[in-house]
């Protein structure tokens, strides 16, 4: 039943024509969740869809900044949620990079988007799998290579977000002094 469902919207997807972009970023929350269903037809079937988004984007505006953004904070929380998995970051990189084949003039943007969203989905993948770890250290560890990721891509929202979860672990340890220093970083943030 999901994957008929997914086809059909594809199937509308593709008959927006000029319209598409109207749906642009509001669509790639919903489309993202579909892509993230562990069904390998659905996902080649439906990840495209963000290509076509891109190419949308890019044509109108010259980038795709609202698509990457939106899809960079709906994949934090959808992975942590419990999608995702290795195979759909494969397949996603694969798909992304023969349809911007296809298109020289978007190439490039497209492989760095795809190298970001990988590099992401690598941090979030194991942020989620210590999240049930005993060890405080590793938990730790992975929640600050999210926030070196996000600081490092200027993605200040999701940045403040994970300093707020360092927070959180440096209190359940009783290390008082260096949760009061992680908030000390938002602090730098403010004007």
């Amino acid at each position: 039943m999901r994957r008929l469902i997914g086809f059909s919207i594809r199937d509308m997807w593709y008959k927006l024509g000029q319209n598409k972009i109207c749906f642009i970023p509001g669509m790639v929350g919903p489309i993202l969740e579909m892509t993230l269903i562990p069904e390998a037809e659905l996902r080649k079937a439906t990840i495209p869809i963000f290509f076509d988004m891109m190419l949308c984007e890019y044509q109108r505006s010259g980038d795709f900044k609202k698509f990457e953004n939106e899809i960079i904070l709906k994949l934090d929380h959808e992975v942590e949620g419990g999608r995702g998995d290795e195979q759909y970051m494969q397949l996603l990189e694969s798909i992304l990079m023969e349809c911007a084949a296809e298109h020289p003039t978007i190439f490039k943007s497209v492989e760095n988007f795809v190298n970001l969203v990988k590099g992401l989905l690598e941090k979030l993948l194991d942020y989620r799998g210590v999240m049930t770890d005993e060890s405080k250290d590793n938990r730790m560890s992975c929640t600050v290579n999210l926030l070196n990721f996000y600081k490092d891509n200027n993605r200040e929202e999701m940045y403040i977000r994970y300093l707020y979860k360092l927070r959180d672990l440096h209190l359940d340890c009783d290390n008082y002094t260096e949760a009061a220093y992680t908030l000390l970083l938002h602090t730098w943030l403010l004007k």
